[in-house]
Protein backbone atom coordinates (compact mmCIF):
# COMPACT_ATOMS: atom_id res chain seq x y z
CA UNK A 1 0.00 0.00 0.00
CA UNK A 2 1.13 3.21 -1.04
CA UNK A 3 1.84 6.17 1.55
CA UNK A 4 -0.82 8.46 0.32
CA UNK A 5 -3.83 5.16 0.69
CA UNK A 6 -2.38 4.68 4.36
CA UNK A 7 -2.24 8.79 4.78
CA UNK A 8 -6.07 9.01 3.86
CA UNK A 9 -6.79 5.94 5.88
CA UNK A 10 -5.21 7.24 9.00
CA UNK A 11 -7.17 11.02 8.11
CA UNK A 12 -10.40 8.82 7.43
CA UNK A 13 -9.63 7.04 10.86
CA UNK A 14 -9.20 10.07 13.11
CA UNK A 15 -12.26 11.87 11.23
CA UNK A 16 -14.32 8.93 12.54
CA UNK A 17 -12.68 9.14 16.13
CA UNK A 18 -13.47 12.69 16.26
CA UNK A 19 -17.10 11.99 15.13
CA UNK A 20 -17.22 9.55 17.84
CA UNK A 21 -15.42 11.23 20.44
CA UNK A 22 -17.76 13.99 19.91
CA UNK A 23 -20.79 12.10 20.11
CA UNK A 24 -20.03 10.70 23.23
CA UNK A 25 -18.95 13.50 24.76
CA UNK A 26 -19.59 16.70 23.80
CA UNK A 27 -23.09 15.33 21.86
CA UNK A 28 -24.08 16.11 18.26
CA UNK A 29 -26.95 18.24 18.42
CA UNK A 30 -28.27 16.20 21.45
CA UNK A 31 -26.69 15.70 25.02
CA UNK A 32 -23.54 13.82 24.76
CA UNK A 33 -24.07 9.56 25.47
CA UNK A 34 -22.24 10.52 28.99
CA UNK A 35 -24.86 13.01 29.66
CA UNK A 36 -27.72 10.90 28.55
CA UNK A 37 -26.60 8.20 30.74
CA UNK A 38 -26.16 10.15 33.90
CA UNK A 39 -29.50 11.35 33.17
CA UNK A 40 -31.32 7.70 33.01
CA UNK A 41 -28.81 6.71 36.14
CA UNK A 42 -30.79 9.56 37.82
CA UNK A 43 -34.08 8.71 36.49
CA UNK A 44 -33.54 5.11 37.51
CA UNK A 45 -32.38 5.97 41.06
CA UNK A 46 -35.76 8.32 41.47
CA UNK A 47 -37.94 5.43 39.96
CA UNK A 48 -36.38 3.46 43.17
CA UNK A 49 -36.57 5.74 45.52
CA UNK A 50 -40.10 5.84 44.43
CA UNK A 51 -40.97 2.12 43.99
CA UNK A 52 -39.21 1.72 47.45
CA UNK A 53 -41.46 4.22 49.04
CA UNK A 54 -44.59 2.64 47.42
CA UNK A 55 -43.45 -0.46 48.48
CA UNK A 56 -43.12 0.40 51.99
CA UNK A 57 -46.79 2.35 52.01
CA UNK A 58 -48.25 -0.59 50.53
CA UNK A 59 -46.72 -3.10 53.15
CA UNK A 60 -47.51 -0.55 56.18
CA UNK A 61 -51.41 0.11 54.45
CA UNK A 62 -51.68 -3.83 53.98
CA UNK A 63 -50.30 -4.30 58.02
CA UNK A 64 -52.80 -1.92 59.07
CA UNK A 65 -55.48 -3.37 57.18
CA UNK A 66 -54.43 -6.95 58.58
CA UNK A 67 -54.69 -5.31 61.79
CA UNK A 68 -58.05 -3.74 61.32
CA UNK A 69 -59.26 -7.45 60.14
CA UNK A 70 -57.80 -9.08 62.90
CA UNK A 71 -59.06 -6.59 65.38
CA UNK A 72 -62.68 -7.03 63.87
CA UNK A 73 -62.61 -10.83 63.75
CA UNK A 74 -61.86 -10.62 67.50
CA UNK A 75 -64.28 -8.46 67.88
CA UNK A 76 -67.11 -10.91 66.35
CA UNK A 77 -66.01 -13.77 67.79
CA UNK A 78 -65.66 -12.00 71.18
CA UNK A 79 -69.33 -10.87 70.29
CA UNK A 80 -70.63 -14.37 69.34
CA UNK A 81 -68.81 -15.86 72.08
CA UNK A 82 -70.90 -13.22 74.58
CA UNK A 83 -73.82 -14.30 72.91
CA UNK A 84 -73.19 -18.06 73.28
CA UNK A 85 -72.60 -17.89 76.62
CA UNK A 86 -75.68 -15.77 77.44
CA UNK A 87 -77.85 -18.36 75.93
CA UNK A 88 -76.70 -21.20 77.59
CA UNK A 89 -76.85 -18.94 80.58
CA UNK A 90 -80.87 -18.37 79.83
CA UNK A 91 -81.22 -21.96 78.94
CA UNK A 92 -79.44 -23.14 82.30
CA UNK A 93 -81.49 -20.57 84.01
CA UNK A 94 -85.02 -21.19 82.25
CA UNK A 95 -83.69 -25.10 83.14
CA UNK A 96 -83.23 -24.77 86.21
CA UNK A 97 -86.11 -22.72 87.03
CA UNK A 98 -88.33 -25.81 85.28
CA UNK A 99 -86.32 -28.19 88.22
CA UNK A 100 -87.69 -25.23 90.54
CA UNK A 101 -91.09 -25.29 89.66
CA UNK A 102 -91.13 -29.11 89.61
CA UNK A 103 -89.26 -29.37 93.54
CA UNK A 104 -91.73 -26.83 94.85
CA UNK A 105 -94.88 -28.69 92.93
CA UNK A 106 -93.77 -31.91 94.35
CA UNK A 107 -92.74 -30.42 98.05
CA UNK A 108 -96.15 -28.05 98.28
CA UNK A 109 -97.98 -32.06 97.10
CA UNK A 110 -96.21 -34.10 99.56
CA UNK A 111 -96.23 -30.90 102.13
CA UNK A 112 -100.40 -31.06 101.62
CA UNK A 113 -100.56 -34.95 101.41
CA UNK A 114 -98.58 -35.21 104.96
CA UNK A 115 -101.40 -31.96 106.18
CA UNK A 116 -104.29 -33.96 104.88
CA UNK A 117 -102.87 -37.13 106.58
CA UNK A 118 -101.97 -35.79 110.10
CA UNK A 119 -105.30 -34.48 109.90
CA UNK A 120 -106.80 -37.65 108.91
CA UNK A 121 -104.80 -39.35 111.99
CA UNK A 122 -105.60 -36.30 114.06
CA UNK A 123 -109.41 -36.62 113.42
CA UNK A 124 -108.82 -40.33 113.23
CA UNK A 125 -107.82 -40.11 117.03
CA UNK A 126 -110.03 -37.84 118.32
CA UNK A 127 -113.08 -40.28 117.16
CA UNK A 128 -111.12 -43.07 118.76
CA UNK A 129 -110.76 -41.79 121.63
CA UNK A 130 -107.09 -41.42 122.11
Amino acid sequence: MSQAVRNSDITKLRSEMDHLYKTVYQGNGKPSIVNQITSIEHRLDSLEEKLDSSFKAMDTEMGLKFDRITDVVNERFSHISYQITNEFEAKKTHASGKYQFKTSVTTAAIATVTTFGALFISHFLKLTGH
